[in-house]
């Protein structure tokens, strides 16, 4: 998992460092997700309920964030990347310069609501 400690706080990174800081925390939290959904399928939740909860915990937390970001942050995150879509998912909303303009407000407003 990732170290927030290391994310620095008053978000001096590069737009490039913030976007791959993201990708790692939407890519643990679709792991997350498989892990919970794996374990309840296998009826093995009470065999691991550390593991469970901690995962129940980090996708509750991403969850959380999200609710209380804009819409356009909603839409951005969840299309870009928590799942896995087209490259050009955007066009169908947003106009490239608009959609750039916006994602680097989305993961700003994301990585803070996460108090990262």
């Amino acid at each position: 998992m990732l170290d927030f400690k290391k994310v620095n706080k008053d978000m001096s990174l590069s737009n490039c460092q913030l976007r791959n800081i993201t990708q790692v925390i939407c890519e643990n939290y679709r792991y997350c997700k498989r892990k919970m959904e794996s374990m309840e399928n296998q009826n093995i939740v009470s065999l691991n309920m550390n593991e469970y909860a901690d995962a129940k915990e980090y996708v509750r937390s991403v969850d959380r964030t999200l609710q209380d970001c804009s819409r356009d942050t909603q839409l951005i995150i969840t299309k870009g990347f928590l799942m896995n879509n087209d490259p050009v998912w955007y066009l169908e909303y947003f106009s490239r310069n608009t959609f750039y303009r916006l994602r680097k407000k989305a993961v700003l407003e994301f990585l803070r609501g996460l108090r990262i």
